[in-house]
């Protein structure tokens, strides 16, 4: 038990202030007399929002954050690592499945948050109309179609995904099935 001061001490966490970056302890006080208790904490990090954080304790991951493979980021937000899941087409051919066998594996557990798609070769005489399943249903809202007029090295962003973020889990299995096309178009699709 620490003996009763010959001055006054204050504890505070704004004087003096904190070195820049870091944060100063927080202390509470029960206010009780003739005796009272003092704690102190090291308050939780703040995350950058753009002009950048705070030092301190890492925020507690919840439950299941680790066997979802979740990372911490710089804004101070437990999150899942984004996926990305790549087709690159050469003949992008009406009824054509992708990728022989037609089928990609997720590596590992993710999400994806929409589609890229950049065209290579356009045929200006046929839409190209695309579908993605994942373990065989379809990933977006709708099939989504690239049209005649797109200009070769166009790139589309497609957000109809049937959630955001889309959960990926690992081994999940991912097809592309081509709705409409022609040998001639050439694209690469990636869910990222």
């Amino acid at each position: 038990m620490m003996g009763n001061p010959t001055t006054s001490v204050f504890l505070n966490k704004t004087t003096p202030a904190a070195p820049t970056g870091q944060q100063n302890i927080a202390f509470a006080s029960d206010n009780a007399t003739p005796q009272q208790s003092v704690t102190a904490s090291d308050p939780v990090m703040v995350g950058d929002t753009g002009a950048g954080g705070l030092a301190g304790n890492v925020p507690a991951p919840a439950t299941g954050d680790a066997a979802a493979g979740k990372f911490l980021k710089a804004d101070g937000s437990w999150q899942t690592p984004q996926m990305v899941i790549v087709f690159m087409i050469a003949a992008a051919t009406t009824g054509t499945a992708v990728t022989p066998p037609g089928r990609l594996v997720a590596p590992r557990s993710g999400s994806v948050r929409k589609c890229k798609v950049i065209v290579n070769t356009v045929d200006t005489g046929t839409v190209l109309t695309f579908r993605i399943k994942q373990n065989g249903t379809s990933v977006f809202t709708a099939d989504n179609s690239v049209a005649t007029s797109t200009t070769v090295g166009t790139i589309l962003t497609f957000t109809n995904l049937t959630s955001t973020p889309l959960p990926v889990a690992a081994d999940d299995v991912f097809t592309l099935d081509i709705i409409s096309g022609s040998a001639v178009w050439a694209i690469t699709i990636q869910l990222e």
